[in-house]
């Protein structure tokens, strides 16, 4: 038992978190303060100062003012600490008794709950250890149930994160609706644009940071005032390969929100991990779009493509991620001959890395490639001027039987498994009835339910992601349109560019030649973005 000696020079301590807005008035700042105020009063106690931590988590014991606070009882200057109840000086059980018991007891120092009717002068009984675990219950209830309402509002549509994305703001009359900031929106649309038309990732960092355009953590600094970290502090507009990247993948750009991406390890641990991206929930239209859809997926496609020098000319490879072999589907791997021209050349790179075991050559000269990709494009483009309207139904036609062939699999396969999905329900239902009954066992209903439920959460997942590709499949006739006008402007072109091919080409697949009559012949499949291979 405690025996106070000294003078009591008391620590008034208050803390408020968002988790305790079940009773707000009651728990508030204010009344905390006053309460605290009136028994130092009533008891004579002598303040030696406040220590209030709002807006702050009881389970997390790093408070600021929590800290200085034990900071001043190690430095000999408070005897007592006065909390409100159990609760405001804490959520963590564990953590609190090892405060309560251990720490405070061998610093010679007096804890009291008011509400609680805690006072250690009179010894820490077993109900303030009991009071202090259902705190931590409490504490883990709430999280759980805040974790639910996110996950409701964000399937629900609803932007539930603190700080909206770079370009967005949150809508003052809807904070869970967010618009086009209209001071760093364009700043987003830069960035697609320059990844679009088949710039690096590098090179659109150091063209940002030339420009003195601030990084997002420099940005929310500014905005927000969160903390930066000494590099972004020293370099603010320094921007970071792995922010682009996601960026330039982040879905919330074209109008859509995805939810579910991040979580936290428990009610204890805040720290936070991304999830398992098959786990994620994406809500279509929510807000008004940055980019359109060729835009992003133009920019998806190009930022993973590493670049590399053709030669002494300092070229560009040109063609570098969009070659893939026909039968392996790994990509083409650029190389030379050892002749005097040192021909450029592409072979298979499983053939080339494993041998005729695994797939062959599909050897093709760069040359043939490029004399016959810029014919081929000259060809559409031509047609596309002085035909519009056919181009426009062929292309219509051709996104129609293309979404039959490729999806029907699909849609067959989401009807039978909508079908076991039902079949399931009954069969989880009869089981139940067997058991209630007593013609099956316990154990083996319970294996058997597993096993259903098992099932049964597994075809839930199948049944939205099918869902959504056959979604996908919808293209408009909006991108058909973007698509012509793009074509159209190159019939007179006279070499091919880097940015042409990004915008026209999302692939070439190149087949095994073959020999007829004595003659070399060679397949290849050039995909246009969103129409696909356009007849001759």
């Amino acid at each position: 038992m405690l025996q106070q000696t000294k003078p009591i020079s008391a620590a008034l301590y208050c803390r408020l978190s968002k988790d305790d807005d079940g009773n707000m008035e009651s728990q508030s700042i204010q009344t905390q303060r006053e309460m605290l105020s009136q028994y130092a009063k009533d008891n004579n106690y002598q303040i030696f100062d406040w220590y209030i931590d709002d807006g702050w988590s009881g389970v997390n014991f790093e408070r600021p003012n929590f800290k200085r606070m034990i900071s001043d009882i190690q430095h000999g200057h408070i005897n007592t600490v006065i909390t409100k109840d159990l609760s405001r000086f804490g959520r963590n059980y564990l953590a609190a008794g090892e405060y309560i018991e251990e720490f405070f007891p061998a610093h010679d120092v007096r804890y009291i709950a008011i509400h609680d009717m805690v006072d250690t002068k009179n010894g820490y009984n077993e109900f303030a250890s009991l009071k202090n675990m259902f705190n931590d219950w409490y504490s883990m209830d709430i999280s759980r149930k805040i974790r639910a309402a996110y996950k409701t509002k964000g399937r629900q549509g609803l932007f539930t994160s603190a700080f909206a994305p770079l370009g967005y703001i949150k809508d003052p009359d809807n904070r869970h609706r967010l618009i086009p900031d209209p001071e760093t929106a364009h700043i987003v649309q830069r960035i697609f644009y320059q990844a679009a038309q088949g710039m690096g990732m590098y090179a659109i960092a150091e063209d940002l940071s030339n420009d003195k355009i601030l990084c997002p953590s420099a940005y929310w600094n500014r905005l927000y005032g969160l903390k930066m970290t000494a590099s972004v502090e020293k370099h603010p507009c320094h921007w970071s390969i792995p922010a682009l990247r996601y960026l330039l993948t982040n879905k919330v750009y074209l109008g859509h929100l995805e939810s579910g991406k991040w979580t936290t390890a428990s009610h204890k641990n805040r720290k936070q991990y991304m999830t398992p991206k098959d786990t994620w929930h994406i809500v279509y239209d929510t807000h008004q779009p940055l980019v359109d859809k060729l835009t992003f997926e133009l920019a998806g496609k190009r930022i993973g493509v590493r670049k590399r020098q053709a030669g002494e000319d300092g070229k560009d490879n040109i063609f570098a991620g969009l070659l893939r072999c026909a039968d392996c589907g790994r990509v083409m791997a650029f190389g030379r001959k050892a002749d005097k021209k040192k021909t450029i050349i592409y072979n298979c790179a499983r053939y080339r890395s494993d041998g005729k075991e695994f797939c062959s050559a599909h050897y093709l000269r760069c040359d043939v490639l490029y004399s016959m990709l810029l014919d081929d494009i000259r060809e559409k483009s031509d047609f596309a001027v002085r035909y519009e309207n056919k181009f426009m139904d062929m292309l219509v036609q051709l996104d129609r039987e293309k979404r039959h062939r490729d999806y029907a699999d699909v849609e067959n396969g989401l009807r039978d498994m909508e079908r076991r999905l039902k079949e399931l329900d009954l069969l989880i239902q009869k089981t139940y009835e067997d058991n209630a009954l007593g013609r099956l066992s316990d154990d083996r209903y319970a294996k058997m339910s597993a096993a259903y439920e098992t099932e049964q959460k597994a075809l839930t997942k199948q049944i939205a992601d099918a869902k959504i590709r056959i979604a996908e499949v919808q293209t408009d006739n909006a991108n058909f349109e973007r698509f012509a006008r793009i074509v159209r402007q190159y019939t007179d072109i006279t070499e091919l560019t880097p940015e042409m091919l990004n915008e026209l080409i999302e692939r070439i697949v190149v087949h095994e030649c073959e020999y007829e009559s004595g003659e070399r012949a060679q397949k290849i499949d050039v995909y246009y973005n969103f129409v696909g291979i356009l007849p001759s």
